[in-house]
């Protein structure tokens, strides 16, 4: 069983996941190693101990077991557990999630909410654990799993914190590393840096680095800092309108197409760089597939509208959202999972059918 070994001795039958009891998941984590069962385990163990983004009491004593699946002897999928540790540190409790609708103020349903929320600290807890073993990943060959360290240790607060106070010269020498494709998801990790005190340095290092790539990281990472200069623009919009070479440098290290993951940062850009975004958006928006193309939507609509319901009059509308409402109206690949579609228009007071939409939009041509 090697790095396994215990495993069984476990009783996980006294820990719920959100199928009952957990009995299952120790035959799960071992069949990650093999590579004929891995997908399907994968698979697995995305319904079963997180769950449409809720956490289980069986997921934290998981998650020791899914560390120890890093390490370097381990045949597992080091990319694949990385982001899906990621994804469980960003596990909710699903009382919590539905509080809007369930919540009826009485104090055995605030007792029971509490008891969920302290098995989403304790999976947070439990991922954090394991911050010397992701560290290590920095010094590994394989430039996709040392990217994949890189997001789940500043994607997640408390290892990001952890990073800047113990290991700063580990991230320090990723931001000079060899391969451009780690000094760019380097730079891009310097996006989530709460303070961007110390970090000018950094960027203003990456934006003149001779790889197109870390120039177009040290964009990005200013974006989310809403350091929104007219190269930081020009650059962002740029691998929206022409990504081809970007997307085939970093396809190792990035999951999204160049072009979708430059919208972001964009999105806080002052109102005078609206007009040059929304062109990129909108080769973005007609180039993506399904979900991506969805996304596209999403962001282009939280762009004119933010997060304020749209005008009840449509005459109230202005040009530039009547233009978007009309690119998603006429977007097919946005409509592809059209459930989803339907419920982002919804949440903006929109017509939540394409024909509907369609009809709205075409109110001025009548």
């Amino acid at each position: 069983m090697g790095v396994l070994k215990g495993i069984e001795e476990l009783d996980w039958g006294q820990w719920e996941h959100a199928y009952g009891p957990a009995t299952d998941v120790p035959g799960l984590l071992q069949e990650l190693l093999e590579e004929e069962s891995a997908e399907d385990a994968q698979y697995e163990l995305y319904g079963n101990i997180i769950h449409q983004g809720t956490v289980y009491p069986a997921t934290k004593h998981a998650i020791p077991w899914l560390i120890k699946l890093l390490v370097p002897e381990s045949t597992a999928d080091r990319v694949w557990l990385l982001q899906y540790l990621l994804d469980l540190a960003w596990g909710d409790s699903y009382m919590r999630l539905h509080a809007h609708l369930d919540d009826d103020g009485s104090p055995e349903y605030a007792s029971r909410m509490a008891q969920e929320v302290s098995h989403v600290d304790g999976v947070r807890a439990a991922v954090v654990d394991g911050f010397e073993v992701y560290l290590a990943l920095f010094d590994f060959e394989n430039v996709s799993e040392v990217g994949a360290a890189i997001d789940l240790i500043v994607g997640v607060p408390e290892l990001l914190e952890r990073l800047q106070k113990d290991a700063w010269a580990k991230f320090e020498a990723l931001l000079a590393h060899s391969d451009a494709r780690v000094r760019t998801k380097a730079t891009m990790g310097l996006g989530w840096f709460q303070s961007w005190e110390g970090m000018s340095d950094y960027i203003d290092r990456a934006s003149t680095d001779e790889s197109e790539a870390v120039r177009w990281a040290a964009a990005w990472a200013s974006g989310y800092h809403r350091l929104h200069t007219q190269e930081v623009v020009d650059r962002l919009v740029h691998a929206m309108l022409e990504p081809q070479a970007l997307d085939d440098e970093l396809e190792a290290v990035l999951e999204r197409s160049v072009g979708q993951a430059s919208i972001a940062p964009l999105l806080s850009a002052p109102e005078e760089f609206h007009p040059h975004i929304l062109e990129g958006m909108t080769v973005q928006l007609q180039r993506a597939k399904a979900i991506e193309a969805t996304e596209a939507a999403r962001l282009m609509l939280l762009m004119v509208f933010g997060q304020e319901r749209a005008p009840e009059s449509f005459e109230e509308l202005s040009s530039r959202q009547v233009e978007v409402l009309r690119l998603v109206s006429e977007c097919d690949e946005a409509w592809v999972f059209d459930g989803n579609m339907s419920q982002l228009l919804s949440s903006w007071g929109l017509p939540s059918r394409r024909d509907a939409l369609k009809t709205y939009v075409n109110q001025k041509d009548d």
